[in-house]
């Protein structure tokens, strides 16, 4: 790709963000308080993919003073609050979309598996664990709360625990190679004890 084609590329991005900033920004004529909720949020999700944290907090943030259950304001500040290593406000954050969302909802464990590392962080093992089991039983084919179980009892150093919980992952989702790594893992850690 030629040097003017690629500032060709950046400028079209460039000139993207500022209009986003715009629309963001612009308080005057929306539809709907919920449309303007909705964009709000979306510009933050932008905002995120691009690399531009501090536009999509603001968004997020925004959205979550204007209305405190909109579950995707709240979904992406939980998550952006456990990756800056803030397990209070994630806690907080993903509490509020787990009252929001549907007891069968099919992301529901994806949100208990965050919610669970925030638990976890917090000393609250017990509701971690709970929060796992939740998420496994409202969908056993998903690896990641098995993965998220297996490393909380790993940092206990409770390695049975967290063998028997890789085994029971794989009889539901045998192809995970997320959970036969770890299970290698925990094999090399008990015979270097």
């Amino acid at each position: 790709m030629g040097k003017d084609k690629l500032t060709d590329i950046l400028a079209k991005h460039l000139v993207a963000s500022v209009q986003m900033k715009n629309e963001y920004l612009d308080e005057s004529n929306p539809k709907t308080y919920a449309d303007r909720i909705t964009r709000l949020t979306g510009t933050g999700a932008i905002f995120l993919q691009r690399g531009m944290y501090p536009e999509a907090y603001g968004c997020f943030i925004k959205s979550h003073i204007n209305h405190v259950d909109d579950f995707w304001a709240n979904f992406y500040l939980g998550s952006m609050t456990l990756e800056a290593n803030e397990p209070a406000g994630a806690n907080y954050f993903f509490r509020c979309c787990l009252e929001e969302a549907p007891e069968d909802w099919a992301g529901r464990p994806m949100v208990l598996t965050n919610y669970s590392s925030v638990q976890f962080k917090l000393g609250d093992f017990q509701g971690a664990e709970s929060s796992l089991e939740e998420a496994i039983n409202l969908n056993p084919d998903l690896d990641r709360p098995y993965y998220m179980g297996a490393i909380h009892h790993i940092y206990r150093k409770q390695y049975s625990e967290a063998q028997e919980l890789i085994k029971r992952g794989l009889e539901k989702v045998s192809e995970s190679r997320l959970l036969r790594h770890l299970d290698l893992d925990i094999q090399e850690i008990m015979e270097n004890q």
